[in-house]
């Protein structure tokens, strides 16, 4: 349908249409022509969103907003084009209108602020309708029914989670920042004292959840019931619980928004087709039920956001840019603080580790921290220190502002990357920076064989070394050590040194590694915890796949478990403080696999070692 013959429809239809509907209790709220302005609490200029249709009609474009990390509602594809049920209803919705669609991609935090400073149309990124939300969005018709998954590590002896009996005493329960989870958890659970509040453990997204579920540094984990589906496809966790908290979702727009009535006939009419059945066929495969509504945070003193503004190097708008392997290159972008806050020291731009991306996308970056004041209205050119990974391929690593409590914000940007295909890379020598040591014994091995690293630097803060994918935070080291390291695969190894006038400097040693393709493959080998205290115990746990013969664990150079499965768990309790290493060894018809990591025993008695609970910042409006 043309645009033209729509508002033509819309004129004679849309008040019956909404009068059905609020009538039928779909409606979040009464047309947008009779609702009241909201109370301004955030000292802002109130956007008029009367003239919201009339300025989309103008310029023919339909801008929203959403969160690229809750598959499969909203995910990035092969393609690097954000795709999912919310995205194609959205365009579907826009098609009804006559609109061009606009996708923006922003972190789950900063999406109110967004649409509150008129950064965006609307949010589609499967948020809950509820009452108190109302207060300070405008919901469209509901969408879709949800509701939520409680979900445990496969080896839990917990079976069944009744989130209204169970004792949450001593159990870790894992939320996403800003989610209605987050709140219910701390008004029904901390509140009311039927959890301690340092057991609540918030995270950046959902896949950082099953990450710490599968660590085991926590028991319990509270999402949306779709998404989890997905983890639970790839296997190591269980559901212990679901649909206790049941919502239905919704489109937001600003207060008032002459958009709304458009939107709700476009979904209604979507609806009556065909294209919503067929959406749903396409991306989702779950029956949920309706949702009670949640409380929703104070509003804060102002908003932050930020705005990508222009690629400075390895501009990747029209072509992506080959850079050799093992490559140092700095990728650099101007960007526009267009929110309310001033951006503070302490404030960074960090990595995004988005599902099913490669870790060594993130190219040894690390967080980049503002070193001066960006206020409102002004750009800032932001610089990053990056490696080209030694693996042939494309890479795109995402990255996204945060504030000093680390509460990401405004939109994602990123870096993209060839590693071009040829012959084995001439790795290049590392630059040695001043007072920095930083050597390896090879750089080239097969499959197998292992690399001796050695590092001596002097009067700094601190010293970390670790590889692709990994966190430095958690990989502290000696300022003058080394460490020996059997990479199944080719990777890059960094030295992260900050100094004591408050800068970093990170050294990349790639390391290429001859794989043979018929050896066996190491899925994982973890230690949990790998920071402990003398007498208490670690948890090695690994699993090999492919054709294997023998497998063979080690510490320190001696055999730990000879004849070891191929899959297997065994705890070692160490008396003894200092640093040791843990090697296996897998061996199969087609070659042998090794693979290390590092234990660290301390020798005063340390707390459970439970992540630091993190305190979140307060977002504008929760959505999740």
């Amino acid at each position: 349908m043309r645009r033209a013959s729509l508002i033509v429809l819309l004129s004679i239809v849309a008040v019956a249409v909404v009068a059905a509907l609020t009538t039928a209790g779909l409606l979040a709220a009464p047309p947008a022509q009779e609702q009241p302005a909201p109370a301004d609490m955030l000292g802002l200029s109130p956007i008029d969103s009367s003239g919201d249709w009339e300025r989309i009609q103008a310029t023919g474009v339909l801008t929203i907003g959403t969160s690229a990390f809750s598959p499969p509602f909203a995910f990035y594809d092969p393609a690097f084009e954000i795709d999912g049920f919310d995205v194609a209803l959205m365009q579907a919705v826009a098609d009804k209108l006559g609109l061009e669609l606009a996708v923006v991609d922003y972190a789950f935090e900063g999406l109110p602020a967004a649409l509150q400073l008129g950064n965006i149309d609307a949010i589609a990124a499967a948020l809950t309708e509820t009452a108190e939300r109302a207060k300070v969005v405008d919901f469209s018709m509901p969408y879709y029914l949800s509701a939520e998954a409680i979900l445990a590590p496969a080896t839990s002896p917990i079976d069944d989670i009744d989130l209204y009996k169970q004792d949450f005493t001593n159990l870790r329960v894992g939320v996403q920042r800003g989610t209605i989870y987050e709140l219910w958890v701390k008004q029904f659970l901390i509140d009311s004292g039927r959890m301690p509040a340092a057991n609540l453990q918030g995270f950046a997204k959902e896949a950082d959840i099953v990450q710490a579920l599968q660590q085991g540094r926590v028991d319990l984990g509270l999402m949306d019931l779709l998404p989890a589906q997905e983890y639970l496809r790839d296997g190591g966790l269980k559901s212990v619980g679901e649909a206790q908290l049941a919502q239905q979702y919704a489109i937001a727009v600003r207060k008032g928004s002459s958009l709304l009535p458009y939107l709700n006939l476009a979904l209604t009419q979507v609806k009556q087709d065909g294209t919503y059945d067929a959406l749903v066929q396409k991306y989702l495969s779950a029956d949920e039920q309706p949702v009670p509504p949640t409380p929703v945070p104070p509003a804060p003193a102002c908003l932050d956001s930020m705005a990508y503004v222009a690629d400075l190097t390895y501009d990747d708008t029209l072509a992506i840019p080959f850079v050799p392997a093992g490559q140092p290159f700095v990728k650099s972008w101007r960007v526009l603080n267009n929110g309310t806050c001033t951006w503070k020291k302490g404030y960074a731009l960090t990595y995004v580790a988005l599902p099913g991306i490669p870790a060594a996308s993130q190219m040894g970056g690390v967080p980049l921290v503002l070193t001066a004041d960006v206020a409102p209205g002004q750009t800032a050119d932001l610089a990053l220190n990056l490696v080209a990974p030694v693996q042939p391929g494309q890479y795109t690593g995402t990255w996204q502002m945060t504030d000093a409590a680390g509460q990401p914000f405004g939109q994602r940007i990123w870096v993209r990357i060839q590693v071009p295909m040829g012959p084995q890379p001439v790795i290049p020598t590392p630059t040695p920076a001043q007072g920095i040591n930083f050597t390896a014994d090879r750089t080239t091995i097969r499959a197998g064989e292992c690399v001796n690293f050695r590092w001596d630097v002097t009067n700094v803060m601190a010293v970390f070394f670790y590889r692709d994918g990994q966190d430095f935070r958690q990989h502290g080291v000696a300022g003058q050590s080394g460490q020996r390291e059997c990479p199944p695969r080719s990777t890059t190894y960094y030295l992260h040194v900050d100094k004591r006038d408050g800068t970093s400097v990170v050294s990349a040693i790639p390391i290429y590694v001859q794989a043979d393709p018929d050896a066996p493959v190491i899925q994982y080998f973890t230690a949990n915890p790998p920071r402990l205290s003398t007498g208490q115990c670690t948890t090695i746990a690994w699993q090999v796949i492919g054709q294997v013969t023998g497998v063979t664990v080690k510490r320190d150079g001696r055999n730990w478990w000879d004849g070891a499965p191929a899959s297997g768990t065994q705890q070692d309790c160490i008396s003894r403080a200092g640093t040791y290493t843990y090697e296996i060894e897998a061996r199969g018809p087609g070659g042998k696999t090794k693979q290390t990591l590092t234990v660290i025993v301390g020798s005063q008695p340390a707390p459970t070692p439970t992540p630091t609970p993190f305190t979140p910042a307060p977002v504008p409006a929760v959505i999740d």
